[in-house]
């Protein structure tokens, strides 16, 4: 018999979880339920995680659960005024947040806990500090998040079209041949590193070295397997028609005996009649082009900005040979379940 399973949208974990913040006395029944799972064998970690807790917090419920026995489950009397951020606040801050400063007439292009602050104060003649701000960013859902580009020129055109036949590509069958889905991508690195945040003690300015060298750079050729977690790269003079036909006979020579569906970019060397040529010629090689003016579908793309943050970010290189031996250094460090993890 199949087990009854819930599967209406709005019975999530954490609808019931602000439900139960909501509710007077709630909580008490989340505790009662957490000290039975813990007597069921439960982990104090796998009950955190299910009622949306810090481990820390289930732990000083066990402590104190052991201390005063079911007088634990009870909720203590809290002295001190009533919080600011009611329910109603915290929806709007929410939806705040979601908006830019100068939507409010704040001129900042972003929010951080001192524009959050000045918020409060302008509209709800709340006074708290910076730090306050901060952890009320956290306890919303916000994170700090690298955010990538998105063209101006780019549209939707296409994109549903590349998902619905990647997803075709996956399940399909060429006979009895092995298929591998692949993404290709160039990059260059130069000696200028690029700058990064870091911890440093307050008063103190960190430091960078550079001799502001662009002129020189690692040129690479790029190429990732997301489904299977397997990647690589060649490095080559320049980002050009030679260096894309240089690639594309490692391919072939990595998977010998592959149907290989390689996906890039609509950059000009990609195209043109020597490449045309060189697809007519090798039956088991087709090229896909991407969408025009987005590069968040090229899986490639996720591991390029990876190798930045994780090795050269905040780097001094003395020459082109230290930046690369690094570079391959790292990428061989990665292993298939790290990529499958980025992509």
């Amino acid at each position: 018999m199949r087990a009854l399973t819930l599967i209406h949208k709005e019975m999530t974990r954490e609808n019931l979880l602000e439900m139960a913040a909501a509710i007077p006395g709630a909580w008490m029944g989340i505790r009662i339920a957490a000290y039975l799972l813990i007597l069921k064998g439960w982990r104090s970690s796998q009950v955190a995680d299910l009622f949306g807790l810090t481990r820390c917090a289930v732990v000083k419920w066990i402590r104190k659960g052991n201390e005063i026995g079911v007088q634990a489950v009870e909720d203590r009397f809290r002295p001190g005024r009533p919080s600011l951020f009611d329910e109603q606040l915290r929806k709007e801050l929410d939806e705040v947040l979601s908006k830019s400063p100068k939507d409010f007439g704040i001129p900042r292009v972003r929010w951080d806990g001192i524009v959050l602050a000045e918020y409060l104060k302008r509209f709800h003649q709340i006074t708290i500090h910076i730090r306050h701000a901060q952890r009320w960013i956290r306890k919303l859902g916000y994170s700090l998040r690298q955010p990538v580009y998105r063209f101006v020129q780019a549209s939707d055109e296409g994109v549903e079209a590349f998902r619905q036949e990647l997803k075709k590509l996956q399940l399909m069958k060429r006979g009895k041949r092995k298929r591998v889905i692949l993404f290709e991508d160039e990059s260059g690195f130069s000696l200028h590193p690029k700058l990064g945040r870091v911890w440093a003690k307050k008063g103190s300015q960190p430091y960078v070295y550079t001799r502001s060298q662009h002129q020189k750079r690692l040129n690479l050729f790029g190429w990732v397997a997301p489904f299977q977690g397997w990647h690589g790269m060649i490095k080559r003079p320049k980002g050009n028609t030679e260096g894309f036909l240089k690639l594309l006979h490692h391919l072939l020579a990595r998977f010998k005996e592959s149907l290989i569906d390689l996906w890039v970019d609509r950059a000009k060397w990609h195209r043109g009649e020597r490449v045309e040529r060189f697809r007519l010629a090798c039956r088991r090689l087709r090229i896909h082009y991407l969408p025009p003016y987005h590069p968040e579908l090229n899986f490639q793309e996720t591991l390029w900005r990876t190798m930045r943050y994780e090795e050269t970010t905040n780097s001094f290189f003395e020459t082109i040979e230290h930046l690369e031996i690094s570079v391959f250094k790292r990428s061989r460090r990665w292993k298939p379940q790290k990529i499958k993890s980025l992509s």
